[in-house]
Parts: structure tokens; sequence; C-alpha cells
């Protein structure tokens, strides 16, 4: 089985997508106002520099 590897643009988006479940997931058990961002890296343990800012996740959710 071989591995195909991921372009840039194809890692930056798996990471958009996984940080934006993370908000969602702690939006809905805590309310918008209630989450923090440490509240979705939490949720969600990042292992590389996300491409897009974890605050920005927060006000472009909604």
């Amino acid at each position: 089985m071989k591995h195909e590897r991921l372009t840039h643009a194809r890692r930056k988006q798996q990471t958009r997508e996984r940080l934006f479940e993370a908000a969602r997931s702690v939006f809905l058990e805590k309310g918008l106002a209630a989450t923090s961002v440490e509240d979705i890296v939490k949720a969600r343990v990042i292992r590389a520099a996300p491409s897009t800012p974890i605050s920005t996740a927060k006000r472009s959710y909604f």
C-alpha cells in the first residue's frame, strides 16, 4: 500500500477542517461566549502550527 503525500494546500485544508470541527464541538457543549481558544485547542490537539490561526475559527465559525 502506497502512502500518498499530501500537498501543502491539502494539509492546510485538513487542519482547517479539524479546527472547525473541534470548535463546533466545544461551541455546542459550552456555547459561543463561554468558549475560549484554549478550550478549542484542548478539544483537538494540533500537532503542528495551524495554517489558520485558532482565534480565526471562533470569529469565522458563525
